[in-house]
């Protein structure tokens, strides 16, 4: 009798049912699938300001060897002077009022920049270079020395210049060329620094009446107009 008790009491002890264990894993499934996730989640910084250079982002080692790149592109990307680290730089199609950045690229032009910095991603396409993140959602660009940039007012009027110059390109045939020429002599540059920048502009041919719809000056910068074949 105390033997059949005995046995009796054994098969009554709890225990673990097949579905149960089978909750339990997929519980631990899930916990380490959420864990993976929010590692991965790209981890946005705080808005900050950086100074630093739109230079041609460095790419990674490369299969060919030390120090020889996959490719001789240069996508402009930013070089901060705090860390020496280098960034890429996401500029929204609907913030075309920032593009201008680009064109200061390996101009040495001091540049601050606002910002947040985030994790670049495999839908950036930019495996191939050495960067320490991506600068997004960028909300302020501007020349570190509180002074307008010349590229700022050159983006600025390229319309209204190039109009004038399809003009005389269309009546002369000739053709033009406009740019930051970043020593030009006589020329203002709000104050700032030593050199003397102008916005400058080449005609192959010229017509001095259209030639008379270029402003001398744009936003305290001169446009200085070169003529090859008068």
């Amino acid at each position: 009798m105390s033997a059949a008790a005995s046995s009796g009491d054994k098969s009554s002890s709890p225990s673990l049912t097949i579905p149960v264990v089978a909750g339990l894993a997929v519980g631990i499934v899930l916990i380490f699938l959420l864990s993976v996730a929010v590692e991965q989640a790209p981890q946005v910084s705080a808005e900050m300001t950086a100074a630093g250079k739109v230079v041609c982002l460095p790419h990674k080692k490369s299969l060919l060897g030390e120090g020889v790149p996959e490719t001789d592109e240069c996508r402009g990307g930013f070089l901060r002077i705090d860390n020496g680290k280098y960034y890429a730089l996401h500029v929204e199609d609907d913030d075309q009022k920032y593009y201008w950045i680009f064109s200061t690229n390996q101009s040495n032009e001091l540049i601050n920049v606002t910002g947040t910095i985030r994790p670049a991603l495999g839908t950036d396409h930019y495996e191939r270079y050495d960067i320490a993140g991506v600068i997004d959602n960028i909300s302020s660009v501007g020349a570190a020395d509180g002074h307008i940039s010349i590229y700022e007012v050159a983006y600025a009027y390229d319309k209204q210049l190039s109009s004038i110059l399809d003009k005389i390109h269309a009546k002369t045939g000739g053709g033009y060329s406009m740019g930051v020429d970043k020593e030009c002599s006589g020329s203002s540059n709000n104050g700032s620094g030593s050199s003397n920048p102008c916005i400058r502009i080449t005609l192959e041919k010229d017509d001095p009446e259209l030639r008379k719809q270029i402003p001398n000056q744009l936003e305290g910068f001169m446009v200085d107009v070169q003529i090859l074949n008068r």
